[in-house]
């Protein structure tokens, strides 16, 4: 049974508290185990951060239709679809470098780590740019969380 909710915010960093409220309750709804939520919740608030800090212009008004950041989650045959699409500046997570670990705490900055994080707790993503929009999508097997 295909199932799918979406979310439309304002591209603004203080949406991450309604996305994350918006997570948890179709995750109720579609009876979720924990561990799906939490990776579902970790990678779409962190694709949205880095969207709503880096990604998203400054000259527009926050109220402007090319700030607005839509979010889709989809449910079908044990496995959950994430798809957010925003009209900021291009940008491909998959193009990242990979942070190196480091040695020491002295060594650890705050940040950098997100990207790390999606690729961990999604089984799949991918990206792509089309009409000046950029589209991250990201696949989790239901219960199947490898963390």
């Amino acid at each position: 049974m295909k199932m799918s909710e979406s979310l439309t915010v304002s591209g603004q960093v203080q949406d991450l508290e309604q996305i994350g409220q918006w997570v948890e309750n179709v995750a109720e709804q579609w009876a979720l185990p924990m561990s799906t939520t939490f990776a579902i919740q970790l990678c779409c608030e962190e694709a949205y951060s880095n969207t709503a800090r880096h990604g998203i212009s400054n000259t527009a008004p926050s109220s402007s239709k090319q700030n607005e950041v839509i979010l889709l989650l989809g449910y079908d045959q044990g496995s959950v679809s994430l798809k957010i699409e925003d009209h900021g500046i291009r940008f491909n997570p998959l193009e990242v470098e990979q942070v190196q670990t480091p040695k020491t705490l002295d060594d650890a900055k705050i940040g950098g780590l997100g990207i790390q994080l999606m690729k961990k707790f999604a089984q799949e993503i991918s990206y792509e740019f089309v009409n000046q929009t950029n589209r991250i999508m990201m696949r989790f097997k239901v219960g199947d969380i490898t963390a």
